[in-house]
């Protein structure tokens, strides 16, 4: 009887032991998804160990075991030492093809080790250098705002203690915060364009126009010891974009060739023109061109600066970097940014010693681009009636839209809470001429206000003003009709031209505000 027992123990042992080793070739073959292998497997052993319990408790009930309770025993017992032997064949197995698979794979990395590992300290070089690009700009950016607030803040306080017979100092205070503000907005598009987004308002432009144009402005600021020479070529195919962020784009890169030729001066040449690139061949080298095949309107601004050391040329278009010294600003980085918006490219030629030519390739504007008036700006006829709503999340904007509008003979609401803005609708939506309205708002969906209006109000103007610079407003509102944009920040004066193009005039109704 005893040794029935032993036997029967012991196999439950030696049976346990080969779950053990099965579960971990489960683990180790589970990749294979041969899930149903495994139930059947399992299913025999829940068999296989309701039979052992049974008899384990057979055993312990009787009073005298027999010649097949012996047995019975010693086939458990061989049973389940055949059942270890099996398990430990499967672990072995499955541990040996795991460790040759692995092998395999190890010998691939080792093949490739090199390539990976170029490519992983390429990685950290660029890593290193965008984190120390981050860092230059965000010191640069904070140090120029600083500067910008110190004029904003300093002279608003000075303003504040000024007295009523001391006009015309308050007048010249109020003159450099707004200067201060309009560079800061600068600051913020040459951000956007340095992010490769901006302004949505697009037009027919031309580069050679744009050139000379700005060229003017500058004649008074640009150094003595520096000659100016201009090559630009008539009657050059327009290009669709933005005016304003194409003459930003020359202007960095005027500054940054006359700043290469200082203190010692020198030629700076400004040409514009087209250019065909070919089709790219094998057998042909130099550069190859990110754009397709084909002609493109070109500006180049070449200097007979210093030139650009070759370590010197990856960083080129890191904000605030410099190879002349601490960085002041945005430069080349912003350049690259308006560029690649308006799908072109920018390209650098240095000789050390030499000079430096930038090169700018704009695809031009569409037959049917060109053909069309879309430069125009779009006028309204008058409708008389200037009551008008002003929606925005920001006390400040509202305030001062109030305040200018008000000050040009219109009667203007405000709203800024969703509630507020149902409560105007509702009680006199019919008064208004137009709505003023900002899209990003955190209680009031543009959208659905926008529908809204066109809805139930169709004959109301809508003037859409925000700071976001990567937003398609134009996929927005589609082809509505009597819909104008002005981008935030703005003067007093381009908020009432951007109404009166609106076709609204000042007239009628109280002056009451919210």
């Amino acid at each position: 009887m005893v040794l029935e027992i032993i036997l029967v123990g012991v196999g439950i042992g030696a049976f346990l032991l080969s779950l053990r080793n099965l579960r971990l070739v489960y683990s180790i073959s589970r990749d294979f998804r041969k899930s149903w292998h495994w139930a059947v497997l399992a299913f025999m052993i829940s068999g296989f160990l309701v039979g052992y319990l049974a008899f384990f408790r057979y055993l312990l009930q009787v009073e005298e075991a027999g010649t097949k309770d012996l047995l019975v025993s010693t086939i458990f017992f061989g049973g389940s030492l055949f059942v270890l032997m099996c398990s430990n064949v499967f672990l072995s197995t499955a541990t040996d093809m795991t460790e040759a698979i692995r092998n395999a794979k190890q010998a691939e990395e080792v093949a490739r080790i090199s390539v990976f590992e170029r490519e992983r300290l390429e990685g950290r070089v660029v890593d290193g250098q965008r984190l120390e690009g981050v860092g230059l700009m965000a010191s640069g950016i904070a140090h120029d705002f600083n500067n910008l607030l110190v004029g904003i803040l300093g002279n608003s306080s000075y303003a504040r203690r000024l007295g009523p017979d001391e006009a015309s100092d308050f007048r010249e205070a109020l003159e450099d915060v707004e200067e201060a503000a309009e560079r800061a907005a600068i600051l913020t598009q040459q951000l956007s364009a340095y992010c490769g987004r901006g302004s949505s308002h697009l037009e027919k432009v031309d580069l050679t126009e744009t050139v000379e144009g700005t060229l003017s402005l500058m004649r008074s600021s640009i150094n003595a010891r520096v000659l100016v020479k201009v090559e630009l070529t008539e009657n050059l195919p327009v290009v669709w974009g933005d005016s304003a962020r194409f003459r930003q784009l020359f202007l960095n890169l005027i500054r940054n060739g006359l700043e290469s030729m200082l203190p010692e001066g020198g030629e700076l040449v400004v040409r514009t023109g087209v250019v065909t690139l070919p089709e790219p061949e094998s057998n042909q080298g130099g550069r190859v061109s990110s754009l397709e095949p084909g002609a493109y309107v070109s500006l180049e601004v070449e200097d007979q600066g210093g030139g650009i050391e070759n370590v010197d040329r990856s960083r080129l278009f890191e904000p605030f970097y410099s190879t002349k010294g601490v960085g002041r600003g945005l430069g080349l980085a912003a350049a690259q940014g308006i560029v690649s918006s308006h799908g072109g490219e920018l390209t650098l030629e240095s000789i050390l010693g030499k000079g430096t030519k930038a090169r700018v390739l704009l695809p031009h504007a569409p037959e049917e681009v060109e053909a069309s008036d879309s430069s125009d700006e779009e006028h309204f006829n008058s409708v008389g009636a200037g009551r008008i709503l002003a929606i925005d999340d920001e006390l400040i904007v509202l305030d001062t839209v109030r305040r200018g509008l008000e000050h040009a003979g219109y009667t203007v609401d405000t709203a800024v809470k969703r509630a507020e803005l149902e409560e105007f609708l509702e009680w006199r939506g019919s008064d208004y001429s137009a709505v003023i309205i900002d899209i990003m708002m955190p209680d009031i969906s543009f959208e659905e206000t926008f529908e809204h209006l066109r809805l139930h109000f169709p004959g109301i103007a809508i003037l859409i003003s925000s700071g976001h610079s990567d937003i398609d407003l134009h996929e927005m509102v589609k082809d509505a009709k009597r819909v104008a944009f002005l981008t935030k920040p703005y003067r007093v004066e381009d908020l009432v031209r951007s109404v009166e193009r609106l076709g609204i005039t000042p007239g009628g109704g109280d002056n009451s505000t919210s």
